[in-house]
């Protein structure tokens, strides 16, 4: 891994725990935690452990890793949480809401809130965030069985 982690940057300090999250998934190269405040109880980020921008900055291992992980959380909300389908956001330059690569993945739903995306969101899901992380990683754990 070419890059280091920054001092501040709130993702690296997530990603490598040295800041609390609920981390699903983790390798050498990302990390996976359900996402805070989410509008969609399921909801997932996975970033990368060395700090990078944008996607186009990630080293070959680092995006092989990535995609592994986005195929992986993928299998898991859909097993645990049964929906119809699956939500993936990137968002890079002015648009990202932070300054380290990072990916939501979350269940999407017929008619759900995403469709109004432009429009006014419903408030965060009220969920049992260790129950969801718990039930995610079984599904994850079935996954390498």
């Amino acid at each position: 891994m070419s890059k280091p982690t920054i001092k501040n940057c709130e993702y690296c300090l997530l990603a490598t725990g040295k800041e609390p999250c609920i981390i699903v998934l983790e390798n050498e190269y990302v990390a996976a935690f359900l996402e805070p405040n989410s509008a969609s109880s399921g909801s997932v980020i996975v970033t990368t452990k060395q700090h990078y921008f944008d996607i186009d900055e990630l080293d070959e291992p680092t995006a092989a890793a990535v995609m592994n992980a986005l195929q992986t959380v993928t299998r898991a909300i859909k097993t645990v949480f049964e929906p119809d389908g699956i939500g993936l956001l990137q968002n890079s330059g002015k648009f990202s809401d932070t300054l380290h690569f990072h990916i939501h993945v979350f269940p999407r739903y017929r008619n759900d809130w995403f469709r109004g995306l432009a429009g006014d969101f419903p408030g965060p899901v009220a969920a049992d965030a260790a129950e969801t992380a718990a039930e995610l990683r079984a599904a994850l754990t079935a996954q390498q069985r």
